[in-house]
């Protein structure tokens, strides 16, 4: 049947299963995906990032070689990078020595990652010199299963240019811009239509947008106490807890919002270790360095937008100087309201990283702004 063909699934998924696996583990799970002599590169405030389908220079046959994926480490642990081949079986990098000498430490060190074969699974090739790690077979089916609606989809859109869909529709995301990141977005996200998240060892939800989507770039006006970012209430009594213990009352919180975008999102979640525009546009530090390597760049995970151009839901803030959108507006008995303060309290604390909110949240929002 048509099923038995080795091309029914192609190595790419094997690259975004293992790349999944890798940036969403901590410590432990890393140490499974890493052979024993690489197990430094488990700890996570090690690792920078994984870079996939690097160019790393010439096989012996003469032809270029491209690496499956190279781990870059933080430039601060004086850790060399590493170049990753994928294989379903570890048979077929055996027939590729030309490739060797980007993993046996000739020309660069790295290591090979191959699913797990009962009847053979050496740890070493190349005499010892380049150490295997093997995926157990089980647990990629398990995540195939879940991923396969997302996986065909992606698939389709590639053949018949489209754009991929998700089983559950469109998603909304709050993103707060704070401090750098407002004239990060003022200057360069929102007149190139891209936005670019920090590096982040966990990147769990920016990883799950995708085209189509919806996201809500938020600033404040003012904040106080800082970070106390909860809706008002009604009850006189309310209380809220403090980052560092205790409560606030309410009327001790004040805050407001004087600017909200939404925008559609054209390009899902990627990444991108160069300096071609409109990628260059978020590391003043990096492009002003002697050295623009792909390890010191700070932001290599972006998304882009539409351009606005009408759609139902697009929304570039244009209110005069002075409005704002006060807390007492977003009333914590409704429950719309109180998920999308909650929304904007998590991105602020965690980086900037995005927050989904919900349908009947995201169009709460519409409707306030429709009021301007």
């Amino acid at each position: 049947m048509f099923y038995n063909s080795k091309k029914l699934i192609d190595e790419k998924v094997l690259q975004q299963y293992y790349f999944e696996r890798f940036m969403l583990s901590d410590t432990k799970d890393r140490k499974i995906l890493l052979p024993t002599k690489y197990h430094s590169y488990a700890f996570t405030n090690i690792v920078k990032g994984l870079n996939p389908e690097v160019r790393v220079g010439q096989k012996t046959d003469g032809g270029s070689h491209i690496t499956d994926f190279v781990l870059y480490p933080m430039p601060t642990s004086g850790l060399p990078k590493l170049n990753i081949e994928m294989k379903w079986s570890v048979k077929d990098f055996e027939q590729q020595p030309e490739r060797f000498e980007h993993y046996n430490n000739t020309i660069s060190q790295g290591f090979v990652v191959a699913v797990k074969d009962d009847k053979y699974s050496p740890e070493y090739l190349d005499n010892g010199k380049i150490p295997v790690v093997y995926l157990c077979p089980e647990d990629f089916k398990k995540w195939f299963t879940k991923k396969s609606y997302a996986i065909v989809s992606q698939a389709l859109a590639n053949k018949l240019g489209s754009k991929p869909t998700r089983l559950s529709g469109e998603k909304f995301w709050v993103i707060c811009i704070v401090g750098a990141s407002n004239q990060h977005y003022l200057n360069h996200g929102r007149p190139y239509d891209i936005w670019a998240f920090r590096d982040n060892n966990h990147p769990k939800n920016i990883m799950n947008i995708l085209d189509g989507d919806y996201v809500i770039f938020v600033r404040f006006d003012h904040c106080e106490p800082g970070r106390a970012v909860y809706p008002y209430s009604n009850n006189i009594k309310a209380q809220f807890k403090k980052s560092r213990g205790g409560y606030l009352t309410n009327e001790e919180i004040s805050w407001a919002l004087n600017l909200i975008d939404i925008r559609k999102v054209n390009k899902g979640y990627h990444l991108n270790y160069s300096i071609k525009p409109p990628y260059q546009g978020f590391d003043e530090e990096w492009l002003n360095s002697k050295t623009q390597s792909p390890e010191t760049k700070n932001y290599t995970q972006f998304i882009t937008f539409n351009k606005p151009n009408g759609d139902q839901f697009e929304y570039i803030w244009s209110a005069p100087a002075g409005i704002t959108l006060d807390r007492k507006l977003f009333i914590d008995d409704n429950l719309n309201s109180e998920s999308f303060v909650k929304a904007i309290r998590q991105s602020m604390n965690t980086r900037g990283d995005a927050c989904e909110i919900s349908r009947s949240s995201f169009e709460s929002v519409l409707h306030l702004l429709s009021t301007l």
